[in-house]
This record gives C-alpha cells, sequence and structure tokens, in this order.
C-alpha cells in the first residue's frame, strides 16, 4: 500500500514535538502507512493560526494540492479547511482522523474518472463502514465533509454545555516516570511507612508533575491517579496535625511546606481534569460513562480543597478552581448527575458532585476569613452535615422580580458563568438574575436545623455534646442567613497613616514602659471606626498570623490599646487584618503563682465606665483562684471571676478585688 505524506506547515516548535511524539504514539492504531515529510507535495497539509508563516500557508493552499487540517484548540472554525484537529492532542482523535482521512484520500483518487452519482454511492458506503463517518455529505466535494464526519462522534454529547479548563502542554513520555502500578504502590508504601509527610509530598510530585505533562492512555493514567489519591489521602484529612505543625517552623519552611502542598492539590486536579477533556472531547456522557462522572466528581474534590487550602493557609482565594466548579456544574445539572455517586474498588464511600460542591459553597459563605485556621478545617467538616438542607435551583418568578414583602434572608445568587463565590441576593440587581446562568442558593432548612440544635443543647443536660458545634455556628450563621452587619461605622483613613502592632504580653508590656520604635511592625490603616480598623502590611510574615491573635496597638500622639484580630486574607497587595479594639487602656502588671518563684506579666484593661478586667498569659489561671497583682508600687490580691474571651496565646478575665 502506497504510504501516504503529512507535511506540518510552518507549524511552532511546541506543535510540531507534540504531533511528531503523538504520530509516534499512534503507530499501532493507524490502519494505513503515513510519513512525516518537510519538503515536497504531500496528501495531508496540517496548519495552525497560532503562527503567522502558518497562517500565510494556509492562504496559498489550494484543493488540488490535498486535504488541509487546521491544528486548533477551538472545534467551531468558520474557515476554509477539510479537518479541524483539536488541541491538546490525543492517541485516539489522531489515529481516527488519520485513519478516516486515509480512507478519503483513497476513495478521491479511485473516483476521479467517475461520474456524480457514482461518487455519491461510494460516499454513503464509506460513511456506513466506520463509526467516526456517520454522516452523509448531501452536497459539495468529499474532502470537504470529512471535517464534519470526524467532528461528529465529538458532537454527541452537544446537549452538555462547553467545558473550559486550563491544562499543561503534553508531549512525549520519559522513561524515568513510574507507569507500573505494581511498582508505584511499593514506593507509596515504602514512604508511607517512614511518615514524613514533606518526603512523600516530594516524591509524588517528582512523578505527578512530568505525568500530567506527558501523553498516557486514559485507562493507565486513571490507574496512577487513584493510586496517588489513596496514598495522600489520610494527608488530606489530617491538616489540623499539620497546622500545628507548621505553627513551629520558620517563615521560609512554612511557605515551603504550604505550598508544596498546595502544588499536590492541583496536581491531582490536574490529572483528573486530563481525564475529564478527554472523554468529553471523545464524545461521552457522564450519565452513561462512569469513567467520565468519576474524573468529574475527582476535580470537584480536588478544586474544593484548593479552596479550602487558600482559606485555612492564608493564601489568595483561588478563582480559577471556583469557576471549574461552577462549569462542572451546569455540565452535571444538564446530564442529570449532580446527586450520582461512583463508587471504586477503594473508595465505597465516595460524593455525588452535588454534596462536594455544596460543602465547598457553604464553606465560602460562612466567612472562613474571620476563622481561625483550625475552626476553617472544622466548619468544612461541620458543613457536610448541611449539604442536604440547601438547594441550589433556577430564579423562581418571585425572586427575580420580588415584592416589598419577600423575604431574602438565607437567598444567594449564584452566578455560574463567573468565577465569583456566592453573593446575597438582596445585593443582585433584577435584571441580573434573570440571567441563563444565575441560580438561587436557599439555606433556609439549613438554618432550621440549625436552630433545632440550639434549642435542643439549651435543654440539654450535658452541654458538651453541643459545645463544640455551636460555638462555630454561632460566628457563621449571620453569614449564612445573610445578616452580618459590621458593628461600627467605619471612615476612609488619609494616607500614609501607620501604627504598630506588637505581639505578645511581654513586649507590649516593654512598649508599655519604654518607646515602642524598635518593637514591632508598623501596619497601614485603611479605614478604623470606634470600634475597630482594617490594616495591611506588604511585607509582614504571615505564617504565624491567626483569627483571634492578640496585640498592643501603639500610634503616635494616641494612647496605647489592645486588639484582637478578627479577620485576615492575603491579596496581592500582602495581608489584610480586621482588628477589633479592646475597651480600656492597658496597663502593665505582674502576679505570682505559688511553687513559681518568677513574676508573670499581664496586662490590666483599666475602663472608666466599667470594671477592669485582667489579660494574662494562656492556661496559668482558673476560675475562683485568687492571685497577687502587682501595679506599679502597689499591690492588692483579687479573684478571678469569669473567662470573658480567650485565644492561642492569652486569656482574658473578669475579676473582684478582695
Amino acid at each position: 500500500m502506497l504510504t501516504l505524506k503529512i507535511k506540518l506547515c510552518e507549524l511552532n516548535n511546541g506543535d510540531i514535538g507534540s504531533f511528531k511524539s503523538m504520530f509516534h504514539l499512534t503507530a499501532s492504531q493507524r490502519k494505513h502507512d503515513w510519513e512525516i515529510v518537510l519538503s515536497g507535495a504531500a496528501d495531508l497539509y496540517i496548519y495552525s493560526f497560532e503562527s503567522e508563516k502558518s497562517i500565510t500557508a494556509w492562504q496559498n493552499h489550494s484543493s488540488s494540492d490535498g486535504m488541509s487540517v487546521l491544528f486548533s484548540t477551538n472545534l467551531d472554525v468558520d474557515v476554509a479547511v477539510d479537518i479541524v484537529l483539536k488541541k491538546p492532542l490525543r492517541t485516539k482523535n489522531l489515529s481516527e482522523m488519520l485513519n478516516s482521512a486515509a480512507k478519503q484520500i483513497h476513495l478521491s483518487t479511485r473516483l476521479k474518472n467517475h461520474s456524480p452519482e457514482e461518487i455519491a454511492l461510494q460516499d454513503i458506503y464509506a460513511t456506513e463502514s466506520t463509526e467516526t463517518e456517520a454522516l452523509v455529505k448531501e452536497k459539495g466535494s468529499i474532502l470537504s465533509s470529512i471535517s464534519k464526519r470526524l467532528t461528529r462522534k465529538q458532537s454527541s454529547h452537544r446537549d452538555l454545555p462547553t467545558i473550559n479548563l486550563s491544562l499543561p502542554e503534553q508531549t512525549e513520555i520519559q522513561s524515568d516516570l513510574i507507569l507500573d502500578s505494581i511498582e508505584l504502590k511499593q514506593t507509596l508504601q515504602l514512604l508511607l511507612a517512614g511518615r514524613d509527610d514533606d518526603a512523600l509530598v516530594s516524591s509524588i510530585l517528582s512523578n505527578l508533575i512530568p505525568l500530567n505533562r506527558f501523553i498516557i492512555p486514559s485507562k493507565t493514567r486513571q490507574i496512577l491517579l487513584e493510586i496517588y489519591r489513596q496514598s495522600t489521602f489520610q494527608l488530606m484529612r489530617s491538616w489540623e496535625a499539620r497546622v500545628n505543625i507548621l505553627e513551629g517552623l520558620s517563615q521560609d519552611d512554612y511557605l515551603k511546606s504550604i505550598q508544596a502542598l498546595a502544588l499536590l492539590i492541583d496536581e491531582l486536579a490536574i490529572g483528573y481534569k486530563i481525564l475529564l477533556v478527554e472523554a468529553y472531547d471523545q464524545g461521552s456522557h457522564p450519565k452513561s460513562k462512569e469513567p467520565f462522572l468519576l474524573a468529574i466528581n475527582r476535580v470537584a474534590e480536588y478544586s474544593s480543597l484548593t479552596i479550602l487550602h487558600s482559606y485555612c493557609f492564608l493564601r489568595n482565594t483561588q478563582a480559577a478552581s471556583i469557576n471549574t466548579l461552577h462549569q462542572l456544574y451546569l455540565c452535571c445539572e444538564s446530564a442529570k448527575v449532580l446527586d450520582t455517586k461512583v463508587s471504586t474498588k477503594d473508595d465505597r464511600a465516595s460524593l455525588s458532585f452535588s454534596s462536594i460542591y455544596k460543602q465547598i459553597i457553604l464553606t465560602s459563605i460562612a466567612d472562613p476569613f474571620r476563622l481561625t485556621k483550625v475552626d476553617v478545617l472544622k466548619l468544612y467538616r461541620l458543613m457536610a452535615k448541611y449539604t442536604q438542607k440547601i438547594t441550589i435551583d433556577v430564579p423562581s418568578e418571585d425572586q427575580k422580580q420580588p415584592r416589598k414583602d419577600t423575604l431574602m434572608g438565607g437567598l444567594f445568587c449564584l452566578d455560574l458563568a463567573s468565577n465569583t463565590l456566592p453573593i446575597s441576593l438582596d445585593r443582585i440587581k433584577s435584571e441580573e438574575r434573570s440571567l441563563p446562568n444565575i441560580r438561587i442558593l436557599n439555606t433556609h432548612s439549613a438554618l432550621t436545623a440549625i436552630e433545632r440544635i440550639f434549642h435542643l443543647a439549651a435543654s440539654s443536660l450535658d452541654d458538651a455534646v453541643y459545645s463544640s458545634e455551636i460555638q462555630l455556628l454561632k460566628k457563621v450563621i449571620p453569614h449564612l442567613n445573610n445578616s452580618y452587619e459590621r458593628q461600627f461605622k467605619r471612615i476612609q483613613s488619609a494616607d500614609n497613616i501607620k501604627i504598630k502592632l506588637i505581639k505578645d504580653l511581654e513586649y507590649i508590656q516593654n512598649a508599655l514602659y519604654i518607646n515602642s520604635d524598635d518593637i514591632g511592625n508598623d501596619w497601614n490603616i485603611h479605614n478604623r471606626g470606634l470600634g475597630g480598623m482594617m490594616l495591611s502590611n506588604k511585607n509582614i510574615p504571615y505564617s504565624h498570623l491567626d483569627v483571634g491573635d492578640f496585640y498592643g496597638v501603639f500610634e503616635a500622639d494616641k494612647s496605647a490599646s489592645l486588639a484582637l484580630v478578627r479577620w485576615l486574607r492575603v491579596t496581592d497587595n500582602g495581608v489584610e487584618m480586621g482588628l477589633e479594639l479592646l475597651h480600656g487602656e492597658p496597663l502593665a502588671i505582674h502576679f505570682f503563682l505559688e511553687n513559681e518563684p518568677e513574676q508573670i506579666p499581664a496586662l490590666l484593661l483599666r475602663n472608666k465606665k466599667q470594671a477592669d478586667t485582667l489579660i494574662a498569659p494562656k492556661g496559668l489561671l482558673n476560675i475562683d483562684e485568687a492571685i497577687e497583682l502587682t501595679e506599679n508600687d502597689k499591690t492588692y490580691i483579687i479573684s478571678i471571676d469569669t473567662l470573658i474571651d480567650n485565644s492561642f496565646n492569652y486569656d482574658h478575665f473578669s475579676f473582684t478585688t478582695i
């Protein structure tokens, strides 16, 4: 059989490398002999509109030259080419294209001297002989019909919305990749036995990153990804322990560790995205093809973990992951598989896409930047209980055009065409609510369930049964029913106003005794009010910052004050922080404990309109305990009354002077 020729017409180096490596991998799948030529005439000419020279070559192409192929990321193009070949290349679509093109080329050669009726009969015969050639061309040339035939199989899911996911370029396989599943399992089992999370993450990334950039069969990729998933399963569910470990690291080691974890989550998501895109491009449907739905749910899982990681470890909220989840919601909604679970041999308790999506959405609207790192993780797990208590639907007529008496509490607007999180429905203009990608998130049933827990706790004899969960729910419920309001009006501050924040009781005491210029860090004030202020710092090491931290606030020409961190986030401009100011003037004091020879530093908050309160190091004092305080040259005894507030580094008490 005659060898057919392919000519790559002025493609860029990346496309040439990709095509050649894929061409090599499809050797066993091709039914005809092909070769790539650099010059002279050819049967198949490959063009790309990403190269100016290639565009010029395509403009000079004529039908007598042979078949033209456009190498493009977009199948829907309105240009005169015979075939559109989808990027990134896959073995299946390249081999199918070459096999069908070869058949059409041979058929065209045989029919050069035949009548149009004979050509039509031969064309019908050809289209019936293969699944990928299902469209009989009503008119026009054989060559111009091939593009439609090749894309028909990919068009079988056109009831699904378009999915646009960003993937790395893929090239040929390197020999040092572990592609054998048994060898991979053994390697990872040895690492797991060593109980060194950093070594495990580093080893997985050294293989997973190149794996996601090379071309392998989908089934092999899925097997390897599931092995990686099982090996990292415990790591992904033990972040509280990791938070405690990270607290003891330097800023550089902290950043290195959290970035490695973030990269691992991202690469696992990329691996499953590749499987998802391959299934989508092949025309699969998630309702009939379990691997497709499994890939969707896995991408949703790791996209959610990416967002959770940003909340927990103070990283920029991941807009791309939010957009990915929104796209997949529309896909699953269209395919009617939102609540469908896919179980594997190693994962019998899988979640549906709806559960995964709703869990991270509930976590997000609860404003996790107002929670400590540990509470963010607790909140995420807690929200899993309420995923079946919320609904997501298209807007009703009342919601599109609400009356004045329409209740808007607990209703949020989801723009599934965006990369943004839900917004309170009452903040959305009426005309925007009718857009096709708008959905309404309703938390009413979840709020009712939470209120029931509050009621049960109030009537329970054992407060401990509900205490931890209730404390967290009380913090987030104003956000879940969109009733949260700032307690104090804020006024924009003039430019370049700075304050100094000092952490730890001992350092705050030193700053009260002496000049604070050489202690603490300078922050810019953005706005302030009677009860607090918003600050930012572009250079602060943020690894050890947390919601609830306690600071001394020192500003030029103003009395010192104390404040608590109420929210934190990291942006491209550095760290932003919201402070709540504590009422009262801080005074440096000391106290002694029994059997402790050293005096212990503490702070007294002196108030003109209410009783003084005491701030002491964490965990040293108990309710009803009597201690001796020393304030300057004055000594007196107090009895601890109640715990007003506490954090990782301090306790705040009321007391009575004896």
